[in-house]
C-alpha cells in the first residue's frame, strides 16, 4: 500500500482485519499490496488522506458487520446493501 500517513495506514489495517468477516463468501480485492484507491468499494479522500466511503452495495456480501468498522473515524458514507 502507498504510504500516505499514519491515519490511512490505520484504516488499511482496520479494513484488512475485518475483510473476511464482512465479505463472508464474497470476493473483495483488498490487499496490502494494492493502493487503497483501487480497493473494491473504498474511497480515500481528504488531507490527510483517510477512508471516507465504504460502498459495497451489490458485492453480494454474506458476512457480518464487525464492530471494528467503527474504528474508521473519518468514514462519512457506508453502503452495504445487497441486491437479489
Amino acid at each position: 500500500m502507498e504510504n500516505r500517513g499514519p491515519g490511512l495506514a490505520e484504516d488499511c489495517t482496520t479494513l484488512l482485519g475485518l475483510k473476511d468477516a464482512l465479505r463472508g463468501t464474497a470476493i473483495l480485492n483488498w490487499a496490502d499490496t494494492l493502493n487503497m484507491d483501487s480497493w473494491d468499494g473504498i474511497t480515500v479522500s481528504g488531507t490527510p488522506a483517510r477512508v471516507t466511503e465504504l460502498s459495497l452495495s451489490g458485492y453480494q456480501l454474506t458476512g457480518t458487520i464487525p464492530s471494528a468498522l467503527g474504528d474508521l473515524s473519518n468514514l462519512e458514507y457506508l453502503a452495504l446493501t445487497t441486491t437479489n
